[in-house]
This record gives C-alpha cells, structure tokens and sequence, in this order.
C-alpha cells in the first residue's frame, strides 16, 4: 500500500480542469489525509493548457513531489507537457476520445502504463459535456480505489446551491464512471494506505486564510484592484466582511486603493489592501504617506513574475528589493513573510496588531504559491489571538485645553499616542509634509531631524526579535534558510537527507531581526538563502545589513515554478 498519491490532472482551461482537482483534494482531506493542491494555468479565462497537481499523503508535507504517480490527460498538451513528469511505473489516463501523443521511447523505459478511458463517451450518454470533470474524478477515485459514496458525498456539497436536480445529474455522471465495465482497468488499482483520523478539514488556499486573518484580527475595510494572483482576498472578503459589518470596495486601480485604506485606517478602522508587483509599484508613494503621518496599513503583496505584466500566473520572489527599499525618502516599514500555510492566518494577526502599535505600513509579502496552493486546514488555535491596538488615547484622558493634541510628540520609545477623528479635544494636523509635534509643516527655522529620528529609530525593538523560527537545530555546520513557500520544500528536501544540515524560515524580512542573525552567522560555517529571484535578493540585504560575506551562499530558481526537492537536495550534497 503507498502512504502517499500525486495526480496531475490537465485538460483545457474554462474545462472544470481545477474544480476536478479541488474535488479530488476534498475527497482524500474526508479519508483522512494531508492534502496539497497547486496549480498551473495561464492569462485566460478559456483556452490554452491548465492542470492541477492533487497530493495526498498520511504526514503532512506543505509541497508537491517532483514526480507524479498519475496523470490524466483530458487534451493532447497534457500528455505532451506533463507525461515526462510521471515517475517510474507510472499511469497515465487519457480520455480515449483523443489521439495518443506521447514519446513512446520515454514510456517503454519508465514502464508507463498508458490506459483510454470512455470519459467523452460516458458523458455524452449519462449528462452534458459540462460534466466531464465530474465523470474525470469519477474514473480517477475508481483507479485509486476509493469509496464511491465518500465521491458522491464532495458532489452533493459542490452542487447543493444549484438544487437537486443539478446534483443528481452530476451524481449519474460519476456513477457511470465509477460503474462501467470493461476490462482495462482490471489489477490497475493505486491502493493507498487507510488512515484512523478521518476528515481533515477543509481545503481551501492561502488567500482565504489572510482573508480569514483580516477578519479575526478586526478589520473591518478593504479596498483594492483585483489582480492575480492576490484577487482571491477581495473575494473572501467580499463575502464575509459584510456579515461582520465591514466592507470591501473594488477601486478604479491601486492608488485609489492604498488611499482609502489610509483614510480608513486614520478614522479608526482596521484596513488592508491586496495587491501583486504591478500594484506595488503604484502603491509606494501611499506608504510614504502612511509612514509620514504615522497611519497604520496592512498591504499583501502576493508576488508573481515580472517585470511589468510578466508572467501573471507564474511564481517568482522578486518585489522583496522594492519593498525593501521602494519608495522616495526614508520611512520606517514592516515585512513578513508567512512561512507555512497557517502563517498566512497567524501573520495576517500578527500584522494588525504591529501596524497599530508601531504605526507605520505592516506589508505581508507571499507569494503565488504560498497564496494560490490548496491545504486542508485543520482547527486553528483561535485563542493564540490578541488584539494590541498600541498607544490608543481614550476620549475620556484627553485633556481639555486651548492647544492641539500633540499627535506626533516625541517620546523615549518614539511612538506617539494616536486618537481617532471626532474625538473631542483630540484635534489636531496631518499633512503628508514634514511636521512637529502638534502635526503643523515645519518651517525655516525648525529642525527637521527630530521627526526623522522618531519614524526612523521606533521599530529598533524588532530587531531583537526571533524572526527567524528555527526548525531544526542539530549543531551541524550548514544552515539552510528559506522563506515564504521555499520553505516547505526546503523542509521536505532536508527530512530526506537525514537530517545533515539545520534549517529555518525568515518570517521577519524588515527590519532584519538582526541579533538573532548575527548569532546564527557566528555559529554555522555557511548559511544558505534559498530564494526564487535571479538576484539573490535576500541574500545581499543580509549582506549588506548584517555583514559576514564570506558565510552567506545562496540557491536561487526564477523559471516561474516552484523549487524541486531534488534541487535543494544536491546543494546540500554539495556542502556537507
């Protein structure tokens, strides 16, 4: 029995190529598995080659393997793009209404076995074309030999809102596949082993945990352009904020988007916005603001690859220097980066809670895989939430008196009291110029410095924080770190090497928690960033904040995809 199934299924996109997927994802998380979705698809709402990978394995892993058990080819460029991809005795499944186009010389020597299944030809005579993916999950859980009612059970749920016919519909459509008869399929069986715990929880992606994040942590208000790969935030949002009593207003584009939430967030409501690199840059001269007039911001930059429209549906860590460094002047600013699937909704909390008390910009850097892959989500510890809303003055401690209230007064920790508008005695001047203490601009005669050294130095305690989570620390001599969804391959390649090297993720990208990196670059004799950029991005910020040259190596992957295990794996043989 195998502990463990990967199945790439592809076909035309607009096919219910990804709805395939997630179903078969929902299926295996009932049984009782760890699941992981990721997908591939392209700039369109129909045409063109789009698949998903659906992994299912008893411990969980976080990241595809770099092979495939199974692949279902519902179009001829599955086959072609995907069949290389199959391991060893591999099985490749295509609908038999299509020609077979496959390197036959490659198939021979990995003793792949290739079988036609009526998909077309069941669908035509039990339902409409439209339910070809339903009859797909349907041969595909008979191959892997899974119980047709736990099947019929994810279709039920998935149609239920369309009504009851919709769904026996689709239910005689996978019965056909499930029941037909004939003789291809017979010793074909990917038995995988059974688990005690059943039903894992939902699947869902990164981005609906932000959304859910946002949401625990308070906010209230989101504005933003939808943009790929982050637009799936504005969807969750739009749908619950408003239960909630919150709102989500789709802007005309990013400026007007970092705007409002400026606004918002100065009025006194939790906001955030969602965007990808384009947005970003369109966004840099909001943060300044922000950072100006001390209003805090949650942003979530989900990265894509650029530059400009680059490649909107491919994976890339390449905004980490513009949100590093983005931006004209200088002003204080916050990055995190969630790690593993669950940061996304503990850091969402954790940014809110730090833009109010630093106030300042808090940006939550993902990435297209850490947001877009699917996990099932077991039961988060909702009493791990605290809401810190900083230095709030409260209405009634403010002092009545003929003077402005000193919004930006210089204090020994650098951060200010901050009132919300309408407060009574709370009055005081904003500006986006440089100001004193009561928030009026600053003339010839002032000194300018002051503020400066107020924004500049109150995020200074962070750097004294654990932002590097260790996960892994055996005294050995390499330290791998990675961060964002590099992690969870990282993790994987390190658990199949034995263990030689040590490993962690960055989850605190600005400012650097640099007395814990300084620790870390005295003990190990290399560490290594692993990043998808061609610039070593992470690497040289270290460089040239920390220092240690001669200690810092990088591995670094800008195809569009994600790190193979095997990559990670031979840097490691080449360092130990």
């Amino acid at each position: 029995m195998n502990k463990e199934i990967q199945v790439l299924i592809g076909g035309v996109q607009g096919d219910g190529i990804l709805a395939t997927g997630v179903y078969y994802l929902q299926v295996l998380s009932r049984m009782g598995y760890h699941v992981y979705g990721k997908r591939h698809f392209t700039s369109r709402i129909r045409g063109g080659n789009s698949a998903i990978i659906a992994y299912g394995s008893v411990d969980k892993k976080g990241c595809p393997k770099d092979d495939m058990d199974i692949v279902m080819a519902l179009d001829e460029d599955t086959m072609e793009i995907y069949t290389k991809k199959l391991r060893k005795r591999g099985l490749l499944l295509y609908d038999a209404a299509l020609d077979l186009k496959v390197d036959q010389e490659f198939i021979k020597d990995m003793e792949i076995e290739i079988i036609p299944l009526p998909i077309t030809e069941v669908v035509k005579d039990k339902g409409k074309m439209i339910m070809k993916n339903v009859c797909s999950l349907g041969f595909l859980t008979r191959v892997t030999v899974i119980e047709p009612k736990l099947v019929e059970s994810v279709i039920e749920d998935a149609f239920k809102d369309k009504g009851e016919k919709i769904v026996e519909k689709n239910k005689k459509v996978l019965q056909g596949a499930v029941n037909y008869d004939f003789t291809s399929l017979k010793g074909v069986n990917y038995l995988i082993e059974p688990v005690t715990k059943k039903d894992r929880g939902p699947v869902v992606i990164g981005n609906d945990l932000i959304g859910l994040g946002a949401v625990m942590s308070g906010c209230r208000f989101m504005a933003a352009y939808p943009i790929t790969p982050s637009s799936e935030i504005m969807h969750y949002l739009s749908e619950h904020l408003p239960h909630y009593g919150g709102k989500v207003v789709q802007t005309e584009d990013e400026l007007a988007a970092v705007n409002m939430i400026i606004g918002s967030s100065y009025a006194g409501v939790r906001s955030i916005t969602a965007t990808s690199g384009p947005g970003m840059s369109l966004m840099m001269e909001g943060l300044g603001l922000a950072a100006m007039t001390e209003v805090p911001i949650v942003v979530v930059d989900v990265q894509r690859k650029g530059p400009s429209t680059g490649l909107p549906t491919k994976h890339e860590q390449s905004d980490l220097n513009i949100l590093y460094y983005g931006g004209h002047g200088e002003f204080p600013r916050i990055i995190l980066a969630p790690a593993t699937f669950e940061d996304c909704f503990y850091d969402t909390v954790e940014a809110f809670n730090l833009a109010e008390e630093y106030q300042c910009p808090v940006i939550i850097m993902s990435d297209s895989l850490r947001s877009l892959s699917y996990e099932n989500i077991e039961d988060l510890d909702f009493d791990r939430i605290t809401i810190n809303r900083g230095k709030l003055e409260m209405e009634e401690n403010l002092q009545d008196g003929t003077e402005s209230f000193q919004r930006y007064k210089n204090t020994e920790d650098h951060i200010s009291k901050r009132v919300f508008t309408g407060m009574k005695n709370g009055l005081h001047h904003t500006t986006g110029l440089e100001h004193g203490e009561y928030g009026f601009p600053l003339g010839p005669k002032d000194d300018y410095r002051g503020q400066a050294v107020k924004r500049m130095e109150k995020l200074a305690p962070l750097e004294r924080t654990k932002g590097i989570k260790m996960y892994q620390e055996k005294d050995n001599k390499v330290l791998f770190l990675g961060y964002g969804s590099t992690f969870s391959v990282l993790q994987q390649a390190v658990k199949k090497m034995d263990r030689t090297v040590d490993y962690g993720a960055i989850k605190q990208i600005k400012p650097l928690p640099a007395v814990q990196l300084k620790k870390l670059l005295e003990h190990y004799d290399t560490v290594v960033i692993v990043e998808n950029n061609y610039t070593a991005q992470l690497r040289k910020i270290i460089q040239s904040e920390i220092g240690y040259h001669h200690k810092l190596d990088s591995l670094l992957s800008y195809d569009g995809d994600n790190f193979q295990i095997e990559e990670i794996k031979e840097k490691i043989k080449e360092l130990i």
